[in-house]
């Protein structure tokens, strides 16, 4: 089957694309946003997002329809490393708060927005390949079920997530050699947490505990990937690691997981490139690090952002080729490439637990220099003052 030809076929309907198919029906343009699941759909993910995604989603007038399905706003993050050592990342004392919603609901809600704004969402359909004529990107050809669909396109969205057939098609992406690391999510219910989220570091990885709407509590788990051909179902996978983080164990005692493990590995994905002749990345198809600093979500919404206004302007020129198309790379390194590189040296932090314990230490022995990292971190703030060589001397001087 060809679908009629539309100006956007957006490939993946999470935040990303889902934000960015709302944009582009808003602006006139014809939108298809297919996905391979049917929605609503459980999505592993740590289902906590930084501060900076509430005026995104006032932007796109959905924030009441969030609260509506169970949204939770935390005052911040409580970050411990193994010795105990732990620091508020401290929200609040901005006048902002984090978001915590299942991507179950978070999901459905943007795509069901999308829809209304004119959007047709094409459910169930697989990537096999895309479509070109010269050097640009005119479709995308796959399936619905078993029958062959092609869905052609003045511009293919990619949004299709951390192993992006879209990327991969184009070859503009890459695994990362280090960190390699697999996340493990389930649900679990019985625990109580008030007002905050928590984090906690272990020797060889990290567990994060959110808020998930119905009384449950998202518990996320970060560890390395396991070595090729080491075979573990996922649940005993995450019950061997949620006993390597012991805090995070003690937290979860007498608490039950409601849900099945879900995963995905590696985490860590480069860009070669985010834009082309005919050709978008948005979202986690336009690199992932690491879900440690909770701003996947954010990026998402913001790269849709950013995606639809330089897309509108291209369709409106009729002109499609890679330097009409190239704004977006320079605006998406001006709005993420300072927090991108903050999320590095946090990295070094991370798989150096001694040296971090000492930060938070540092930390909260001066509690006026953790505010601009906290802004940083929920990304409200500059992250390039977070990295310069005198703010982390300051903050790590005995």
């Amino acid at each position: 089957m060809t679908a009629r030809p539309a100006d956007v076929v957006v490939v993946g309907a999470g935040p990303a694309g889902a934000a960015c198919a709302l944009l582009l029906a808003r602006a006139g343009c014809a939108v298809v946003l297919a996905d391979k699941a049917h929605f609503p759909r459980p999505k592993p993910c740590g289902e906590y997002t930084s501060p900076a995604v509430a005026p995104l989603l006032d932007r796109l007038g959905l924030r009441a329809a969030v609260d509506a399905v169970g949204a939770r706003w935390l005052d911040g993050m409580r970050l411990s490393a193994p010795d105990g050592s732990a620091w508020l990342v401290d929200y609040a004392a901005h006048g902002q708060r984090a978001l915590a919603i299942s991507r179950a609901a978070l999901d459905h809600v943007l795509v069901a927005a999308a829809a209304r704004a004119g959007a047709r969402v094409v459910e169930g359909f697989r990537v096999e390949g895309l479509l070109t004529e010269g050097a640009a990107v005119v479709g995308v050809r796959g399936r619905i079920g078993s029958r062959p669909t092609t869905l052609a396109a003045r511009l293919v969205v990619g949004a299709d997530g951390l192993h992006s057939a879209v990327a991969r098609a184009l070859g503009a992406s890459e695994a990362l050699p280090w960190p390699r690391r697999l996340g493990l999510v389930a649900h679990y219910e019985g625990l109580r947490l008030d007002g905050q989220g928590e984090m906690y570091v272990g020797p060889r990885g990290y567990c994060g505990l959110a808020p998930s709407g119905n009384a449950r509590v998202n518990v996320g788990i970060v560890v390395d990937m396991p070595r090729p051909g080491a075979q573990l179902p996922a649940a005993a996978r995450f019950e061997r690691a949620l006993v390597s983080i012991p805090a995070a164990a003690g937290r979860l005692a007498g608490a039950r997981r409601v849900s099945a493990v879900r995963g995905v590995g590696p985490l860590g994905r480069r860009a070669r490139r985010v834009c082309g002749p005919g050709w978008l990345l948005v979202g986690d198809a336009a690199g992932f690090l690491d879900p440690f600093t909770g701003d996947g979500v954010y990026e998402a919404l913001r790269g849709g952002e950013l995606a639809a206004a330089v897309a509108v302007r291209a369709l409106a020129a009729a002109d499609l080729s890679a330097r009409a198309l190239a704004p977006y790379a320079r605006r998406r390194r001006q709005t993420f490439g300072a927090k991108r590189r903050l999320g590095w040296l946090l990295q070094v932090f991370v798989h150096q637990p001694a040296l971090l314990a000492y930060a938070l230490r540092r930390l909260n022995a001066r509690p006026a220099l953790g505010r601009p990292l906290s802004a940083a971190l929920g990304d409200f703030g500059d992250a390039a003052a977070a990295l310069h060589p005198a703010y982390l001397c300051r903050v790590l001087r005995p």
